[in-house]
């Protein structure tokens, strides 16, 4: 989950952030690159976000099991009331 989500978030900032310096100058080759960084950075999202938001949701389901013990769905070896389960519960809403 974090890899999913930590990686995408750290090349969109780091992208605006390089956008936001070239949106000071008014000269026509960087007004050229601000529009073309604004259109990847746009498709980026559109072709990343299905993927990201699956990898969240999916932390959501567990699989309960008649011994009461409940696992994750996507992967059985993560118990649902172990404490990293709960951190990526709290990491995934927000």
């Amino acid at each position: 989950l974090l890899s999913f989500t930590v990686i995408p978030m750290s090349i969109a900032t780091l992208t605006l952030l390089y956008c936001l310096k070239l949106w000071k100058r008014t000269d026509e080759k960087s007004i050229y690159l601000r529009n073309r960084i604004s259109g990847l950075l746009l498709a980026m999202t559109f072709i990343i976000l299905p993927s990201v938001s699956i990898k969240i949701f999916a932390t959501f389901v567990c699989h309960d099991f008649d011994d009461n013990t409940s696992f994750l769905k996507i992967d059985y070896t993560l118990s649902c009331s172990a404490s990293s389960h709960l951190g990526y519960i709290f990491y995934a809403t927000i």
